[in-house]
């Protein structure tokens, strides 16, 4: 009766040091996430680190206790970009690789706010302005209302970036169209009229002629009646 209750007592005692041995360990931070961060404090406002890839020689080094550095080489803007990154060890030894970046610029364009089918027609609702990395040239700028019932050319999901090889485009705006000019500058917003200079798509920067004082100004067509100049986004 003794011996058991020793056991017991023994495996009670015991029972809490199994169960720290066999608790999960936190996953090791990789030498792409340290780079990454590093990179990020480097990103101006503006623009998003999208993705990054490190060479070789550094990418499966460990960054536990080791001194990275990183050197950007050039002015930090929307494209494929590189920077030298060099990784000395606990040990003192020096390594040296690059990081290749993919920044992207920040722009308010029309994305899926749900899953869209092929074939069916743009509803109230279906899509959102908002402020994510694109590449050049990707996305609208546009007021979501401006492609209500447009058919969806391919299954979509949510959150998607909406653009021509996703929904039918919508007709082009054509040239001497009076359209409502917006120009912001930080929280003050200025309204005029104008006259469209060339045909343009809604979504596209195009040329007005205010009729004011005849001065041209170029803008983005949000719809088909107004074009937003400056730091005005379209809602």
């Amino acid at each position: 009766m003794r011996s058991l209750v020793f056991i017991a007592l023994a495996v009670a005692l015991a029972a809490p040091s199994l169960a720290r041995a066999d608790a999960p360990k936190p996953p090791r931070e990789t030498m792409r996430q340290v780079v990454f961060d590093r990179a990020l404090g480097g990103v101006p406002a503006g623009l998003a680190l999208v993705d990054l890839e490190l060479s070789a020689s550094i990418a499966d080094l460990d960054p536990t206790g080791a001194a990275i550095t990183i050197q950007w080489r050039r002015t930090v803007r929307a494209g494929r970009t590189s920077l030298l990154v060099e990784v000395r060890g606990p040990k003192g030894t020096l390594s040296r690789g690059w990081a290749r970046l993919d920044i992207r610029e920040v722009r308010r364009v029309l994305v899926a706010s749900r899953p869209l089918q092929e074939g069916a027609g743009i509803a109230e609702g279906d899509l959102v302005l908002r402020d994510v990395p694109v590449e050049r040239g990707q996305g609208w700028a546009m007021r979501a209302q401006e492609l209500r019932g447009a058919p969806v050319l391919r299954d979509v999901a949510a959150g998607e970036v909406v653009g021509p090889d996703i929904v039918v485009a919508p007709p082009p705006v054509p040239r001497g169209t009076a359209v409502t000019v917006v120009v912001a500058r930080g929280t003050v917003a200025v309204k005029a009229q104008g006259l469209l200079e060339r045909a343009a798509m809604p979504g596209e920067q195009v040329p007005v002629r205010l009729l004011s004082h005849a001065r041209l100004v170029h803008g983005v067509l949000v719809g088909r009646d107004e074009v937003q100049v400056g730091s005005a986004s379209p809602r």
